[in-house]
């Protein structure tokens, strides 16, 4: 990763460089989801603002319809 050709074994806190790069990788994938998530749920509120009552009992209806096929 380094363009080192053979390094030594290097550990920080007991852990080596692949765990930590791997745990990295793992909090900026739990950071990117949580901001997914936060935005779905605005675009949700925002959508559930502008849907009639008939539209919403629809489309509930098509969702269980779904979930039982």
């Amino acid at each position: 990763m380094l363009g080192v050709e053979s390094p030594e074994k290097f550990t920080w806190g007991g852990y080596p460089v692949a765990d930590w790069i791997d745990d990295i990788k793992l909090r900026i994938a739990k950071i990117r989801i949580e901001t997914k998530k936060k935005r779905l749920e605005l675009l949700e509120s925002r959508l559930a603002a502008v849907i009639s009552p008939e539209l919403k009992a629809q489309m509930e209806l098509e969702a269980i319809e779904q979930e039982l096929k």
